[in-house]
């Protein structure tokens, strides 16, 4: 943030309209606020933080004691700041709560507070620029917490040493400086925090020795004295757990082979079996061989003989027809003696 413009009226012990150009300075980042006591050097840097966050450098006054008393009453208190942050400039003007004479001018009112942001155009106008925040206080004091980044407690503690503070911590002892750190740097929650992790710690001490009874028993149960020992118990017992497992594997194998052995005996055996079954049938079929050539030779004669058959059957009728010709013939032998004979008479008859 760089600063570029600070107005005041009716502010602090300044009961008029005071004017502050930072441009003025030059281009050097370093100058120097110098003055007697209660000339007002704290508070341009009072308006600078009102003016931001709406509340003061060591946050003791708020922004209605800051009015200046000496300022006529028709004159409105307020503080305008512009600056540049991030290739933009900025203007923030409040006017923090106050009395102020009624329209009539009978009796004082009170005017509420009010907070104005505008984003400066090029030529440095509000016209040219845009409105951010009309009115609303919170609104304001949200919108410059995120451009800026900082909280107004962050922004007072990393921005700004009031100058009574700094004279002290010059001339304090290490005991005083480190409380008048924790006054300006407002390190309370970091002590709250050192005592959360103390309180923790301790319960995490108090779990370690816990484990550490706990594995005290675990030992005592195992038989023995430490952790070493366990240890080295635990690498006598894994050799052996290793020795053991390389010769189960072994038997493993052992057992394969012998039960590859076993299938193989007990296949060889059934073949054993089965050739035994087979010598015994050919045994069967070799004392039957005499018996099936008889039968063989008899179905070849029969075989032939069927081939007679129709020869045979041929000679039986020739015979048959041989025997009636020898039967027919003679019965015309006879029946031709008879007609000799009748002839015969016939003829000597005629004579």
């Amino acid at each position: 943030m760089k600063p570029l413009k600070l107005t005041m009226q009716a502010f602090g012990p300044f009961a008029g309209t005071e004017h502050l150009c930072f441009a003025d300075l030059g281009h050097t980042p370093l100058f120097l606020i110098n003055g007697p006591t209660g000339s007002g050097k704290t508070t341009l840097l009072d308006a600078i933080c009102l003016a931001l966050y709406n509340t003061t450098t060591g946050n003791e006054r708020q922004g209605a004691e800051m009015r200046c008393n000496q300022a006529e009453p028709d004159v409105e208190t307020f503080v305008e700041f512009d600056f540049e942050l991030g290739g933009s400039c900025y203007r923030i003007r409040r006017t923090p709560e106050q009395l102020r004479p009624s329209k009539r001018g009978e009796k004082l009112v009170t005017q509420r507070p009010t907070a104005r942001l505008h984003r400066l155009g090029e030529d440095g106008s509000e016209e040219s620029g845009d409105l951010l925040v009309e009115t609303k206080v919170n609104e304001a004091n949200e919108y410059i917490e995120q451009l800026t980044g900082l909280s107004g407690d962050q922004f007072r503690q990393v921005m700004v040493l009031p100058q009574g503070e700094f004279r002290k911590l010059l001339l304090a002892d290490s005991r005083d400086r480190e409380n008048i750190f924790a006054s300006l740097f407002h390190t309370g929650i970091f002590r709250k925090l050192e005592e959360a992790l103390k309180n923790r710690a301790a319960g995490v001490r108090q779990e370690v020795q816990a484990q550490r009874n706990q594995l005290k028993g675990i030992l005592s149960n195992a038989g023995v004295d430490s952790l070493e020992s366990l240890e080295k118990e635990i690498g006598e017992q894994t050799v052996l757990v290793e020795t053991a497992t390389a010769q189960a594997g072994t038997a493993t194998e052992a057992w394969s082979v012998a039960d590859k052995a076993l299938d193989a005996a007990t296949a060889l055996d059934a073949a054993f079996s089965r050739l035994d079954s087979s010598n015994k049938k050919a045994a069967q079929l070799e004392a039957q061989t005499e018996e099936y050539d008889k039968k063989r030779a008899q179905l070849a004669l029969a075989i032939e003989a069927e081939k007679l058959s129709p020869v045979m059957k041929l000679r039986d009728t020739v015979a048959r027809r041989k025997t009636d010709a020898l039967a027919a013939r003679e019965q015309a032998g006879a029946k031709l003696a008879g007609a000799e004979v009748a002839l015969e008479e016939a003829v000597a008859s005629m004579a």
